[in-house]
């Protein structure tokens, strides 16, 4: 039986203790049965009944000290049960050990929301009075929402606009009346698929490079900083989601200052033809 066999096989409640066994092993170098015990309140017999399983599923990932009754991280570690991304250890810590900074937010409204996530849920339409910065501030919509989506500043809602059949995106914030609209026939029927929403279906390659001005230490460091290999980051991003995460990261701007403006893309001709190609509303 593969260690992945044996995983699956792990009862719920002890499921949770490997996890949280592992996820202290990896974090903080090392796991004992006294400390199984003070912070899921087993019994010291079920504690070394847990360690004894761990170290038969994932035997290489940590060795033993004789001296002071104590499991160590080993060099060989392979996570078994735990994600070890540093993003995810960091959202998950206590408030006390982190200050995370709050900037004003969008303000939505929860009724609105409660509709819109019922249409998203049932696949049904909706009727909208939305307010925008073009010259018609406020306009009548009927939309079918399938997605949220969001910029790291405000949520949006991905939406087709039977108005202009096409699939667009809406500020939730923007969304100033909402109503749920009955509809009987069946969803084949309808006009619109989120299978058809090819902007959302289709990903875009970013290439990111250290600004070509800074030194070549600094470079070295930039190219830490986002893991870049060969002097290069790529990563994917949805087509409906481009214009965001160009915005965002300022990777269309004109800075003269590489210290501010510290990447560069590297594909930026390619992605400025995708944009002017698909144009937000």
């Amino acid at each position: 039986m593969t260690n992945q066999d044996q995983k699956e096989n792990v009862k719920w409640g002890v499921r949770q203790r490997l996890e949280f066994m592992e996820r202290h092993l990896y974090w903080q170098g090392q796991i004992n049965r006294k400390t199984i015990m003070d912070k899921t309140g087993v019994s010291k017999a079920q504690a070394s009944l847990d360690l004894a399983l761990y170290k038969d599923q994932a035997p290489e990932n940590m060795t033993y000290s004789l001296s002071d009754k104590t499991y160590y991280l080993s060099s060989n570690f392979k996570p078994l049960y735990i994600n070890t991304s540093p993003e995810k250890f960091l959202r998950s810590l206590p408030d006390r050990q982190i200050e995370q900074i709050s900037l004003p937010t969008r303000s939505i409204n929860s009724n609105h929301l409660r509709i819109l996530h019922k249409a998203i849920e049932t696949q049904s339409w909706i009727s909208i009075e939305y307010q925008s910065l073009s010259n018609n501030p406020k306009s009548k919509r009927t939309i079918a929402p399938h997605h949220y989506v969001s910029d790291g500043r405000r949520w949006h809602i991905r939406a087709y606009d039977f108005s202009v059949s096409e699939f667009r995106d809406f500020v939730l914030g923007r969304i100033i009346h909402v109503e749920e609209i009955i509809v009987e026939e069946p969803l084949a029927n309808q006009g619109w698929k989120c299978q058809d929403d090819e902007a959302w279906s289709e990903y875009v390659e970013l290439i990111l490079c250290p600004h070509p001005s800074l030194s070549k230490e600094h470079r070295a460091i930039i190219e830490t900083d986002y893991g870049m290999e060969g002097g290069q980051a790529r990563f994917e991003v949805r087509k409906a989601c481009l214009f965001y995460v160009v915005a965002q990261m300022h990777l269309f701007d004109e800075l003269p200052n590489p210290r501010i403006q510290q990447i560069i893309l590297k594909n930026k001709l390619e992605i400025e033809k995708i944009l002017q190609v698909d144009k937000r509303s």
